[in-house]
């Protein structure tokens, strides 16, 4: 079993041209990039290699409450 897990989440178009709420695509680029690991500790821990300033505090972040 691995305890290690990267995840690649691309950008998105949506309401394309006469396609408004139907159609839609992903982009190359920008993505985000997630690593998860599995921890000795209990909890969910977060951290952040941008400028962004996001919340590391699970609850606060959508990351964080989709593995709550």
């Amino acid at each position: 079993m691995t305890d290690f897990l990267t995840l690649y989440s691309p950008a998105t178009v949506a309401n394309v041209v006469c396609g408004f709420d139907v159609l839609g695509f992903a982009l190359e680029a920008p993505y985000d990039t997630m690593h998860l690991r599995l921890s000795e500790e209990p909890g969910i821990t977060i951290t952040h290699e941008d400028d962004f300033n996001l919340p590391t505090e699970p609850t606060r972040n959508v990351a964080g409450a989709a593995l709550l």
